[in-house]
């Protein structure tokens, strides 16, 4: 018999806002506390196991969330278990990463990049989940998704490309919840493009700046809204002045709202340039060589 031969095809991402009812954004922020409880739930086990000299594996510890799910969450059992079920493998994974980490610390003086300890989520800030049960539960009609337990959501876009759906994961950014989709769609990674070699430099004044001589401007979206950002985070110190930091309000409430939404804009347009230039530099050069440096440092 002939060797196997193992054929890559390419998967792609997608990522697309959906035009949620309000019953439905109730109904998905329902699933990411549940989704949430299960990780901090898994990781409060798996440090518990850990005190006593055992590693609890997602393996271990999705079993064992089935048989404690009713009496510690009861009201999960009207929502997708998909979503529990993908929070404790991410916590698994989280952990495994963890462990690779410090085994490679204790072996050598040289681990690679620091992996920390699996850390518990926080409602304010972690609002997501899977909504998939695996490859095929999940199916796009036009600018609909249906998915399991939740049923149709209108999208404002259709998807980009055609394939098996293989994951699909929905979270909250500034207020708006996203349908994030990773899809195969059966086509062979292309081949290695001829054309120059292009050295980038990554800089701080500007963005990149290619062996070619192309500079890539810097768009700077953080100081565009830096004066927005200081208003609203002088009238957010001035609110927990007044009703103490751990006092809800609901003022307060609409300010945070308003700040996450000024960040979002920051971060769409930083990643917009970035992928602008990523294209065109790709575009223009058979091999890219980026400097391997600690920028952020």
């Amino acid at each position: 018999m002939g060797d196997a031969v193992t054929v890559m095809v390419m998967k792609r991402s997608h990522r697309v806002a959906l035009k949620a009812t309000p019953e439905q954004a109730v109904w998905f922020g329902q699933h990411a506390g549940y989704a949430r409880f299960a990780y901090n739930w898994a990781v409060g086990e798996f440090k518990a196991g850990l005190d006593v000299g055992e590693w609890l594996g997602e393996r271990t510890l999705r079993p064992r969330w089935n048989r404690v799910k009713g009496r510690i969450a009861p009201w999960g059992s009207v929502l997708s278990q998909n979503a529990a079920k993908y929070a404790i493998m991410d916590m698994g994974q989280a952990a495994g990463g963890w462990g690779e980490y410090r085994r490679k610390a204790k072996a050598g003086p040289h681990p690679g990049r620091r992996v920390g300890f699996p850390r518990f989520k926080r409602r304010k800030h972690e609002q997501g989940f899977r909504a998939d049960n695996g490859p095929g539960t999940v199916r796009v009609d036009g600018k609909v998704v249906i998915l399991p337990k939740i049923g149709r959501v209108n999208m404002v876009e259709n998807l980009r490309f055609a394939g098996s759906i293989r994951e699909v994961t929905v979270n909250r950014t500034a207020g708006t919840w996203f349908a994030s989709f990773c899809i195969e769609d059966g086509q062979e990674p292309p081949p290695v493009k001829d054309g120059p070699t292009i050295g980038v430099d990554v800089g701080v004044g500007t963005m990149a700046t290619c062996s070619n001589g192309t500079a890539v401007a810097n768009p700077k979206a953080l100081a565009s809204g830096i004066k927005r950002l200081r208003h609203l985070d002088k009238a957010i110190a001035r609110s927990r002045s007044v009703h103490g930091k751990t006092q809800h309000s609901n003022r307060r409430g609409r300010l945070y709202a308003k700040r996450r939404k000024v960040h979002a804009r920051v971060v769409n347009v930083r990643n917009d340039n970035h992928h602008k230039a990523t294209t065109a530099i790709a575009k223009s050069a058979g091999r890219v060589v980026v400097e391997a440096l600690n920028v952020a440092g």
